[in-house]
C-alpha cells in the first residue's frame, strides 16, 4: 500500500490513496459554487503532488487511466457502491464490506 503524505502550515494529511483522493472530491465538493480559501486551495495541490509522485494523476492532476495503471472499478453488491480500486483497495469505502464475493469489477461503460 502506498502511503500520501502532505501538509499545508496547521493542515496535514497521512493515508492511502483512496482517502487522499476522496479527501480531495469531498473538499471540492464542499467548496462547489464558492472559492476555496487559499490555505485548503494549497493543501489540496500538495495532495495531488504527491499522489502525481505516487503514479496515481499524471502531470495535468488527472486520474492514471486504468489500462496505464491496472485500476478497476469495482462495485459492491452488499451496498451498490461503485469506487476505483487505487493500489488494491479490495474494502468498500462506504460499507466496509470486505468479501471478495460480494464485489465486482466492472467493464469500460458499465454502471
Amino acid at each position: 500500500m502506498i502511503i500520501i503524505e502532505a501538509q499545508e502550515k496547521c493542515l496535514s494529511f497521512k493515508g492511502d490513496t483512496y482517502s487522499a483522493l476522496d479527501l480531495i472530491n469531498s473538499l471540492r465538493e464542499a467548496y462547489s459554487g464558492s472559492d476555496m480559501p487559499k490555505m485548503l486551495n494549497d493543501f489540496v495541490f500538495n495532495l495531488e503532488v504527491a499522489l502525481q509522485y505516487a503514479g496515481v494523476l499524471d502531470q495535468d492532476f488527472n486520474l492514471i487511466e486504468e489500462e496505464d495503471t491496472g485500476l478497476h472499478e469495482v462495485e459492491c453488491l452488499k451496498c451498490e457502491h461503485v469506487w476505483t480500486e487505487v493500489i488494491y483497495l479490495k474494502v468498500c469505502p462506504k460499507c466496509g464490506n470486505d468479501d471478495v464475493m460480494q464485489t465486482i469489477y466492472l467493464q469500460k461503460g458499465e454502471e
